[in-house]
């Protein structure tokens, strides 16, 4: 027998009841036990009215949770793994609570076992009572019978006394007697008066003194007790000795069952420290294994409700990341950790989101990249495993980045190089170029005439006025190794105005420019196409 909630009202009611007391509703041989929740419900039932399972016995369909309005899904391959963890924390909630049960069950047999104890105690007191009730009457029943039987004695020694007395006075009646006068009688004969009063004053004395033996009742009271039979000894003797032994079993029997409640209760105390550490390490952890473990350990739990639903949300995950496994957008990543923030997929989702924020970073090569890819929050990349790279990578792009100064550098290079062939200054020509030029005008380590002959060749007689203009450069910085400063990699765009007597040679000229500039400030190579107008 066990204490439920009414089906019907929730209203506390024994299984064994015929009805509810509160509803009516019947009770007794009506009820159904839900396999799934472990909760009571009415036979009529074709569902769980607590967690909506088929109480029919139709395994193939089951009442979905969270989703009333969907009405009875089909089981699929998906949910298989699902209800059998379902169908283990069920049998574990039954396993408790008969285990709950009979802890209750042996408390209510140690409270009877005390009961009985208590009880026990209580009738050998009174048995106690009534024998010393019992022997004070027998004591004053002996004494009582032990002063009628001195009384008794008395009036016996009286009344043989006063016979003794009354025997002399009658005897002289009965002899002749002889007729004496009184001058015949002797002096020494005793006259009648006065034999007649001397056994009256003895029994007299022997009456007055025969009072004296009930003064000391007490001491004459062994030897008026009546003897008991053998039989009524033994059993006297018998029954202390039945009821000690009932005493003793009790007593046992009491300690027997106290002690395997404290071992209960101590082994209940137990493992509720160690749910409670796993517990914890399962909250700060909720990984699949500290789950999969306090399920194994604990099925029946205090905190089994809040890590089975932290369980149906690990499933799910499973199936999310089934989903974008595949997936090349770092955005699906990023949402399914904003979604299972302590799954253990997590720290595969950061890796995929790592690798794909570096691919993209490498392959694009630009400076907007790679701080993109090193501005990515831990949350979703982790720790960062080409993070060297990058930083390596936009250090050599930030050496690269041309500021203001350089461009006024490299400019001047190249307008002192125009100005000293427009005016036919062979010195600050020479002074501009390296020795030797590896590549001027397409030929491979030329000398300073060789510039000298293309300035000439440009300067001719016949032209009255000659200049340059320059415009578009586009420079690149180069870094030698081991050296701190720099040379220059442009290309621009020279237009060139030239004044002739010749009118053939007269006008404008464009031409594209290729040229590098070492590290001290000397051009290394130089190469002109002209643009076709």
């Amino acid at each position: 027998m066990s204490m439920i909630k009414c089906p019907e009202c929730g209203h506390d009611v024994s299984t064994h009841a015929p009805s509810c007391p509160n509803c009516g509703c019947r009770i007794e041989h009506n009820l159904e036990l839900c396999s799934f929740c472990g909760s009571y419900n009415i036979k009529q039932y074709k569902t769980c009215i607590k967690c909506g399972r088929s109480l029919t016995g139709d395994d193939d369909k089951v009442i979905t949770f969270n989703a009333p309005e969907t009405g009875v899904a089909e089981k699929t391959a998906d949910n298989k793994q699902e209800e059998n963890d379902n169908r283990k924390i069920q049998a574990a909630i039954a396993a408790q609570k008969v285990a709950e049960e009979e802890e209750a069950a042996a408390l209510q047999a140690a409270a009877v076992a005390n009961q009985m104890t208590e009880t026990a105690m209580a009738e050998e007191a009174t048995e106690k009572d009534a024998e010393e009730s019992a022997a004070t009457e027998n004591t004053a029943s002996n004494n009582d019978f032990s002063s009628k039987e001195i009384s008794f004695s008395t009036e016996s020694n009286a009344a043989t006394q006063e016979t003794q007395a009354e025997t002399p006075s009658q005897q002289p009646a009965e002899e002749p007697s002889a007729t004496v006068t009184d001058d015949e009688k002797p002096a020494d004969t005793p006259s009648a008066e006065t034999e007649d009063t001397t056994p009256t004053t003895a029994a007299a004395n022997d009456a007055e003194t025969s009072p004296q033996p009930a003064e000391n009742t007490d001491k004459a009271q062994p030897a008026a007790q009546p003897e008991q039979k053998p039989e009524e000894k033994a059993e006297e003797t018998e029954k202390p000795k039945k009821k000690s032994h009932a005493v003793a079993w009790i007593c046992v029997s009491s300690l027997i069952i106290a002690g395997i409640v404290g071992l209960k209760v101590y082994s209940n105390y137990t493992a509720a420290k160690h749910e409670e550490e796993v517990y914890s390490q399962v909250i700060k952890n909720p990984c699949e294994a500290n789950i999969k473990q306090y399920l194994d350990e604990f099925p029946n739990g205090a905190h089994r409700n809040k890590i089975y639903e932290m369980n149906q949300k690990l499933i799910k995950s499973k199936k999310d990341w089934q989903k974008i496994a595949e997936s090349s957008s770092a955005e699906d990543f990023m949402q399914f950790i904003d979604t299972h923030p302590h799954d253990d997929l997590v720290p595969s989702a950061q890796a995929k989101i790592d690798s794909l924020a570096w691919m993209k970073a490498s392959l694009n090569d630009t400076e907007d990249e790679y701080l993109r890819y090193l501005s990515t929050p831990a949350k979703y990349i982790g720790k960062q495993r080409h993070r060297e790279e990058a930083e390596s990578a936009l250090n050599n792009i930030n050496k690269k980045k041309v500021e203001t100064a350089d461009r006024s550098k490299v400019r001047s290079i190249f307008r002192k190089f125009f100005d000293a062939i427009c005016n036919k200054d062979e010195a600050t020509l020479k002074s501009t170029v390296a020795a030797p030029v590896k590549s001027f005008l397409n030929k491979p380590d030329a000398t300073e005439n060789d510039v000298v002959t293309f300035m000439r060749k440009v300067n001719t007689p016949d032209v009255s006025k000659l200049s340059y203009d320059m415009n578009g450069f586009i420079i690149t910085k180069q870094f030698v190794e081991g050296k701190e400063e720099c040379g220059y990699y442009t290309n621009f765009t020279l237009t060139q105005k030239k004044e002739s007597s010749d009118r053939n040679k007269s006008g404008e000229k464009k031409f594209t420019v290729i040229a590098r500039i070492d590290t001290n400030g000397k051009i290394t190579e130089f190469n002109m196409k002209k643009v076709e107008q």
